[in-house]
């Protein structure tokens, strides 16, 4: 289902198969990278199949990319939220953010300055820019090894700076290693931060491939965004 903001803004809806009005929902806000849209991203990642327990949104820029530095996209998350609770039943207390790329960027902006939406946040494969007067948050951040667009140092750079917006250890310790994930403890609660880092590679792959969130991470996002939602 398709809707549109009271600012003339888009955004798609995938709602769960056994939806309830009775029962709140948890909504997670999934954005696309550069030069896409919301509904080619729902067709690529489908990111609705992992989890059948909460509403999957796909949101769609204003032109090529999303703003990651003002405030245009980050009321038109704001209204997002407001429309889904006008039309379905929501638990506002559990929004939460997955940006791949571009979408990445945005969603750490997100994250930064408007905490009180997002319940947390999760980026793949997507650098930060400079930021201050961030508040805590949960964040999960995961990047592919051989990513050439958007490198993986950058993605650690992103954890370790969440980490110290968290209040959290100046080191991680590992905590999956099948996804080589390391947690960084003792955050301000509620908070957490945990990086990723896919090191999977197969060399039949075109480069441009290696840009991704697999769907093996996608699937991690899920079961860390409900971890996040008992905390």
């Amino acid at each position: 289902m398709s809707y549109e903001t009271h600012a003339g803004r888009t955004f798609h809806v995938w709602a769960p198969e056994s939806y309830d009005t009775m029962h709140p929902y948890p909504v997670v806000l999934t954005f696309h990278g550069w030069y896409s849209n919301g509904r080619d991203f729902a067709a690529w990642f489908k990111m609705q199949e992992h989890d059948e327990g909460a509403f999957t949104v796909y949101p769609d820029s204003d032109g090529a990319t999303w703003d990651i530095e003002g405030n245009r996209d980050l009321d038109f998350v704001a209204d997002i939220v407001e429309a889904m609770s006008n039309a379905y039943c929501i638990d506002r207390t559990h929004v939460f953010a997955l940006g791949f790329s571009y979408g990445g960027k945005f969603v750490h902006h997100l994250g930064c300055k408007r905490p009180a939406l997002i319940r947390a946040i999760s980026v793949g494969d997507g650098s930060w820019a400079h930021e201050t007067g961030c508040a805590p948050i949960p964040v999960l951040v995961t990047h592919r090894t051989r990513d050439h667009d958007e490198l993986v140092g950058w993605g650690r750079d992103a954890a370790q700076r969440w980490a110290k917006i968290d209040g959290c250890s100046d080191t991680a310790e590992p905590s999956d290693v099948a996804h080589g994930c390391v947690t960084y403890r003792g955050c301000t609660a509620p908070s957490t931060v945990t990086f990723c880092e896919d090191t999977h590679f197969d060399p039949t792959w075109p480069e441009e491939w290696n840009h991704t969130i697999r769907e093996e991470y996608r699937s991690l996002t899920w079961t860390w965004f409900k971890s996040v939602s008992e905390l």
